[in-house]
Parts: C-alpha cells; structure tokens; sequence
C-alpha cells in the first residue's frame, strides 16, 4: 500500500508540475506574470519528530510573514501566501525578471494527529519554522460493562 501511495504523489507531483509548466508558458507568450507553484515545492521543508512535536520547517525566502497563511488540520498542514511585485522605480530596462510573483500554497500531510490549539510558528531569515504538538490521546484502559 505504501507503494502505491508514493506512486500516486509522485504522478500527481509530475501532473501539477506540467500542468503549472502549460500555464506559464501560455501566460508569458501573452506578457502575463504567473507564480509557478513549483517555487513552494522545491522549497525546502523539513519535517522532524520528537517525543512530544512534529516540527516543520520551511525555506520561504522574500515572503513578508504577514503574506504567509498557516492552516493546521489534525493530520495535516496547509502553507499558503502571496509574494506581492516589488515596484522600483529606476531608469533600467529590464530585458527578463525571473522573480516570481503571485499565490502559492502547499498540503503536507503529518505523521500523527496534531493539537491544532496549540500549533506555533515563527518566522526568520526565510526560514518558517511550525512546532505542532502531537496530540494526546487518552490511555486505553478497560470498562466493565454490566449486562441488563
């Protein structure tokens, strides 16, 4: 089953990667900017965990923390944001810019379930760091049932 899971995320992976690849091309003939959602995945994120955490973190260089969205589900985690065009005003004509601009967003899924409530992130130097406690799950212990 692991497999054909990996399978599946690469293919779907190589999929939005040429599906992405189609609509820059098309968008650049047309002189339309277009943020390639390949910038968030091959950004690098590293997901580690401890006895108590999962801690995720993120190189998202050039993106103010106040563009940057963070969503934590139970089992998984959701960052999102929008690197806004940097107008400067100069006498230079620029021939190519290949700075991207626009929304991106990425799902990673966790390891375990998460305590949403107490999820916290910072953010420094490009580097977006999530700490996500796991969640507590209550110990199994048995219950005597009586029969009526």
């Amino acid at each position: 089953m692991t497999k054909l899971l990996l399978w599946k995320n690469q293919e779907m992976s190589k999929l939005r990667r040429d599906i992405n690849s189609l609509f820059n091309r098309f968008g650049s003939d047309f002189g339309i900017e277009s943020f390639s959602s390949e910038f968030i995945e091959r950004s690098f994120i590293d997901i580690a965990e401890t006895e108590n955490d999962i801690i995720v973190k993120a190189e998202i260089a050039e993106i103010e923390p106040e563009n940057i969205k963070i969503k934590a589900l139970h089992n998984s985690l959701v960052i999102s944001g929008k690197k806004k065009k940097e107008l400067q005003k100069s006498n230079r004509h620029y021939h190519k810019v290949e700075k991207q601009v626009g929304s991106f967003s990425r799902t990673i899924q966790l390891p375990c379930d998460v305590d949403i409530e107490q999820v916290r992130a910072t953010y420094e130097k490009g580097i977006l760091k999530i700490r996500l406690p796991k969640r507590k799950h209550d110990k199994a212990h048995d219950v005597e049932i009586e029969i009526m």
